[in-house]
């Protein structure tokens, strides 16, 4: 109906929390300390749909009346109303969709990982008997996170010099440049370069680390990650071994579920385009095998999808 936004019917009193960072958990499970609102059901008469449960802190919050509001008013403008109450307090304009659904546009960002009670004055926008002339409900927003999960060294194409891929996933939409101070890089205690790729809808971070040096010998790479910037926290670290040149290895393997469905095999050094790797590369119990060479990367791809 709205993307982005989660919508409850109020014929349905349970009201589930869909976390966007990998859980589901129901409304019980809030702080006891804050007040918890149950939804009278025979507000469904007048109430087609409304934001509910885990909610990112930049949403507006939404309500769908089942019919026509009763007097028109100007889409896309600012209400001068007072029809939208919450708890904690916040601080927005109030703008009217179409003629059932009226839209709460908070000016700052609420408040992370948070319950909010919310009123709406419904007996201002349509007539209803006396004891629905306001519609109260909850809204929790999300609590902060982050994964940081890196894809492996791969050869950049020169063969004293390495490459490292990886991600950052946020819980909600977080800002760009705090993002960036989290994650540091370093070599030998020295600091290599990090550049960002942010996709803020997906509230993924792609990052790359070029310029890794190999040596004589094998040495370790530091890739360290700190979450105070997004008040988070978070602090861990990871080493990650630099081959030494000439050191022909397997760097990484992982199962990949993007578009399609294949092994992600990562070398040290680039692999020829025209090798043939019928047997030096198999999966288990899968005959029909097609491979395909970029640089360091090999990709593996069945006939049928793979489980476990």
């Amino acid at each position: 109906m709205y993307p982005n936004l989660f919508f409850a019917n109020t014929k349905n009193i349970l009201i589930v929390l869909f976390s966007s960072f990998f859980s589901v958990i129901i409304f019980s499970s809030c702080n006891k300390k804050n007040k918890l609102v149950e939804v009278d059901p025979a507000f469904s008469q007048y109430i087609d749909a409304y934001t509910s449960g885990t909610v990112s802190k930049t949403a507006s919050i939404r309500i769908k009346l089942a019919a026509d509001a009763s007097a028109t008013h100007p889409i896309g403008e600012a209400v001068d109303k007072d029809l939208f109450s919450f708890s904690p307090s916040v601080k927005g304009k109030i703008v009217w969709l179409d003629a059932r659904t009226i839209e709460f546009q908070p000016t700052e960002n609420l408040i992370s990982d948070k319950l909010y009670q919310v009123n709406f004055k419904l007996g201002k926008v349509t007539h209803v008997p006396s004891q629905y002339e306001e519609f109260n409900f909850n809204i929790k927003t999300i609590k902060p996170a982050f994964t940081v999960t890196d894809f492996g060294l791969r050869s950049n194409g020169e063969k004293d010099k390495m490459t490292l891929l990886g991600e950052v996933e946020t819980a909600d939409m977080e800002d760009n440049a705090s993002v960036e101070k989290i994650l540091t890089a370093a070599e030998n205690n020295k600091a290599l370069q990090i550049n960002w790729q942010h996709n803020g809808a997906a509230k993924t971070h792609n990052f790359t680390v070029a310029s890794i040096q190999r040596g004589n010998i094998a040495q370790q790479m530091e890739l360290g990650w700190n979450g105070k910037p997004l008040n988070i926290d978070n602090t861990n670290s990871k080493s990650i071994e630099v081959p030494a040149v000439g050191d022909f290895k397997v760097m990484n393997i992982m199962a990949m579920n993007d578009a399609e469905q294949y092994a992600s095999i990562q070398f040290s050094d680039p692999v020829a385009t025209g090798q043939e790797l019928t047997g030096l590369i198999t999966i288990s119990n899968q005959a029909d095998i097609t491979y395909s060479i970029n640089g360091s990367e090999v990709k593996l791809f069945t006939g049928d999808n793979l489980n476990g």
